[in-house]
């Protein structure tokens, strides 16, 4: 398995951070041709979830772990595990994994910063807890 690991820092508390992660999760994330299933997690801190396309990747596990930092800011870190589906295709797994990963924490930001969480529509907090 390879990995990839991602941090940044986001200028609003947890709850917040959560509640915009969750939003996006209930849709999918967003990303460029990538769908995701939950996995589990532990509300508001600890998200999992793996991808199902978008990357060329099998036996993949993502996890979005969020942190208190300085008053009213939360450390993001999400880290990806991951086998490429193809023998020899790991440099393309690897960039397109960091790519999908580096659009999620970028759309997360740009959510927390415009403040806007649409309604979920799937429950997050009770399906991810397992």
């Amino acid at each position: 398995m390879d990995g990839i690991f991602i941090r940044s820092k986001l200028s609003a508390p947890v709850p917040v951070v959560w509640q915009a992660l969750r939003d996006m999760s209930a849709y999918d994330t967003g990303l460029t041709a990538g769908v995701t299933e939950v996995l589990g997690g532990q509300p508001p801190t600890y998200l999992s979830f793996r991808l199902l396309s978008g990357a060329p990747v099998r036996r993949n596990v993502v996890s979005v772990q969020l942190f208190p930092g300085a008053p009213g800011s939360t450390e993001v870190f999400v880290d990806g595990a991951f086998q490429p589906s193809l023998a020899g295709a790991g440099g393309l797994a690897r960039r397109r994994v960091r790519r999908l990963l580096v659009e999620l924490t970028e759309r997360l930001e740009a959510a927390v910063r415009a403040g806007e969480h649409p309604s979920s529509r799937v429950d997050l907090d009770a399906a991810a807890v397992s």
